[in-house]
């Protein structure tokens, strides 16, 4: 074999082990964390409930994020598809709040039942397509931080308390909470397999106005 086949041999095997290693590094960081950037959230499925609250990709303190306002408004942004829980079950985000909404009463009411800022994962609770339920991640207004409470429409939605008040509004938090466990722990099953997470901003039952920015969202393995 002569030098310059040799040399261009030895140059094609380096480079395919170069890729083979690539190739293998991704798949193994695909199965232990699913990762959503601000961009892509921002351009997730629109859900509405009750009118249009807007989801637009902005940039605060020189930080990207999905600016979310409400006006007497209530709807999703949503991502559809099987996220699995055995492999990442710790959901990591942060989020800014800016604006509350103007109400006293108690978040478990349904003149209450407004947020500027929440998460919502959707799990199968059998086999029937009604069969679900839901975990909503919210920056609560009259409960306490780490309360939790069913949701005044529908008994199908628990709320966790994640932060509360105006303490921290205007500052960045960030959280990281197990949702398999979380769910065992509200819902006394075991779920292996979310169908969908979302975030939302809204306002409809008290009339008023919220506004928020929330950064990336990823699952995690730990």
């Amino acid at each position: 074999m002569n030098k310059i086949r040799h040399t261009f041999l030895c140059r094609s095997v380096a480079i395919a082990a170069t890729f083979l290693a690539t190739a293998i590094l991704q798949y193994a960081f695909a199965d232990e964390q699913l990762y959503f950037d601000v961009q892509e959230i921002a351009q997730w499925q629109n859900k509405s409930f009750n009118g249009e609250s807007t989801y637009q990709l902005t940039q605060i303190n020189n930080r990207k994020a999905v600016a979310a306002s409400s006006q007497q408004s209530a709807s999703a942004r949503y991502y559809k598809n099987k996220i699995d829980l055995k492999t990442t079950p710790y959901l990591n985000w942060s989020w800014q709040v800016e604006d509350l909404p103007n109400t006293l009463s108690d978040d478990s009411t349904k003149s209450g039942d407004d947020y500027a800022a929440r998460i919502y994962v959707v799990f199968k609770t059998g086999f029937a397509f009604w069969k679900i339920a839901s975990l909503n991640y919210v920056w609560a207004n009259q409960r306490p931080k780490g309360d939790h409470w069913h949701n005044a429409y529908t008994n199908k939605v628990v709320l966790l308390a994640v932060d509360s008040g105006s303490d921290a509004v205007g500052q960045w938090q960030s959280y990281k909470v197990n949702v398999a466990e979380d769910i065992k722990k509200y819902w006394a099953k075991e779920v292996s397999t979310l169908t969908s997470i979302a975030i939302m901003a809204d306002s409809d039952d008290s009339q008023s106005s919220t506004k928020s920015y929330f950064g990336d969202i990823w699952f995690s393995a730990d």
